[in-house]
């Protein structure tokens, strides 16, 4: 199982968009999402909907081939590793642009969802991942991360709330369960702070520095989601 996790790479890596720029126009009177082309061959382009993957503070995209390299020092980051499953051994630049390129290109599967979160200066600055997806039951699991440099300005509760939105009112989901490992506090508060109940603890399940650590299970319904953040947008 994925682990849920806070830390990120170091470094991070502007995100290229092509020409394109968006200009987001939301307010109580016009919902409209502009694209805006700097291509003088290419007219101006309006919908009648802003993008629901767009925040306030950030962009929730698909991740590009372009993303290598900030995938490759993602993988340089230990402490992160451990957060996630468990400190990984190094792993070559070719085989990361083999899996950002893989990833790119395919379709999502089940519900599976890798996505990139992106600033308002095109950054990307973390990634959110759905797993553990159960449509009999309606339950679903995910992980985040946010890049050290980039924590401590609500990404990841905006990326949060914007996955769990789409995966409750658009995919008919009803519960998701998160698990935290004892030793990562920050993403602990995090949970807390989004709305999360501590459901349960496993005992002795996650090993690393020579020590043995318990997991934590944060949950939310989908009705505690609505209650707190409403299900339309």
């Amino acid at each position: 199982m994925r682990r849920e996790k806070v830390l990120t790479t170091k470094s991070t890596k502007k995100c290229q968009r092509g020409s394109n720029t968006y200009l987001m126009q939301c307010n109580s009177t016009s919902r409209i999402e502009k694209k805006v082309t700097t291509n003088k061959d290419k007219p101006e382009q309006a919908t009648a909907n802003c993008n629901f993957w767009q925040g306030e503070k950030i962009l929730l995209r698909a991740v590009e081939p372009e993303d290598a390299e900030a995938f490759f020092n993602f993988n340089l980051d230990s402490e992160m590793a451990r957060t996630i499953d468990f400190l990984w051994p190094p792993k070559s630049m070719a085989a990361t642009r083999e899996w950002t390129q893989r990833t790119a290109t395919e379709e999502p599967k089940d519900d599976r969802l890798f996505l990139i979160m992106e600033d308002k200066q095109g950054l990307a600055v973390g990634t959110i991942s759905t797993h553990g997806m159960n449509r009999r039951a309606g339950t679903f699991a995910y992980g985040i991360s946010v890049d050290i440099g980039h924590r401590g300005h609500g990404y990841a509760s905006e990326a949060i709330v914007l996955l769990l939105r789409y995966f409750f009112a658009e995919l008919g989901y009803q519960k998701v369960t998160v698990p935290v490992y004892e030793f990562n506090p920050a993403s602990i508060r995090l949970h807390e702070k989004v709305g999360f109940q501590l459901e349960g603890r496993l005992r002795r399940v996650a090993y690393t520095r020579g020590q043995y650590y318990d997991e934590l299970f944060f949950g939310m319904t989908r009705e505690e989601f609505a209650e707190r953040y409403g299900l339309d947008r």
